[in-house]
């Protein structure tokens, strides 16, 4: 199942491997906890706002681990 943007849980979890952040990075970067973030992960469908708050996590998280590695 999708939602209007047409991702699911698995689709942010797979992203944000594919950029090797970790759960416990993600999750410090939207305020909330680990099992929260895998239980969203977990979701078959995932809201517009989530979508957009874990994507915006992530870009974050993505942006800070490449800085660091080419330092």
């Amino acid at each position: 199942m999708t939602n209007e943007s047409g991702l699911t849980g698995l689709d942010l979890k797979l992203r944000r491997v594919a950029v090797r952040v970790q759960v416990k990075q993600i999750a410090e970067q939207m305020g909330i906890t680990a099992s929260r973030v895998s239980r969203i992960e977990g979701e078959p469908r995932v809201t517009p706002d989530m979508e957009e708050r874990y994507m915006r996590a992530l870009e974050v998280c993505g942006t800070f681990r490449t800085s660091k590695e080419a330092a």
